[in-house]
């Protein structure tokens, strides 16, 4: 079926206690054949996942402005997004249920198709930060080796709590490094989807040299 294919929490607006779902022209870094195409609706389902976890590590990164901050606040933004990612799926499950897309089984968050919906929206978003804003990159890094670990992938390193320093950022780079180069044959070929940020293994690569 043909989806919203951008959708997050910017695209949801709050109106007369209720909510009003704007801008379905797709993602921008796709050509409208791309965004007039079918797909599953788990890719939009995943967006708001993703979501969700860029408002749980910017508003850690905002309110908390030492390490000491950051180590006391980080497992209640954690324990949120846990939470919210829970109540999303439970109600868009039970909503859901009669049009008998798809079973319960593939509201699993972080697995089967829906993971692989996630890990492709982080490595979007990963591309789009290196290209943007580079200081963001660690927040869909964190989700990949997420990812990473929950499906049982190798990637040489454990994966480190994001904490905003250029420290962490390195760990992250080096440790998404060495997992990407073993998934790479499995994930589409950036030419075909490079957009501004331009070929994302190439960013990546060359991203420490730019910070």
């Amino acid at each position: 079926m043909r989806i919203h294919g951008d959708y997050h929490l910017g695209q949801v607006l709050v109106t007369r206690n209720d909510f009003v779902i704007i801008d379905f022209e797709g993602e921008p870094g796709h050509t409208l054949e791309q965004r007039s195409a079918k797909h599953s609706p788990l890719r939009d389902v995943a967006g708001m996942l993703r979501s969700f976890s860029y408002v749980q590590h910017s508003a850690l990164r905002n309110v908390a402005h030492d390490e000491a901050e950051v180590a006391r606040l980080a497992p209640l933004a954690r324990a949120w997004e846990v939470e919210i990612r829970a109540a999303f799926l439970a109600e868009y499950g039970a909503a859901a249920h009669d049009a008998t897309l798809y079973g319960p089984e593939a509201l699993h968050a972080g697995s089967g198709l829906l993971g692989l919906f996630e890990l492709e929206k982080a490595l979007y978003e990963l591309r789009y930060e290196l290209g943007n804003r580079p200081g963001w990159a660690g927040i869909p890094l964190q989700g990949i080796l997420e990812w990473a670990l929950l499906n049982d992938s190798p990637i040489g390193r454990g994966v480190a709590i994001w904490e905003g320093g250029m420290q962490s950022i390195d760990l992250l780079l080096e440790s998404a490094r060495e997992f990407l180069h073993q998934v790479a044959q499995f994930l589409p070929s950036p030419a075909a989807g490079a957009g501004r940020g331009g070929d994302w293994m190439a960013a990546l690569q060359g991203s420490a040299v730019r910070r």
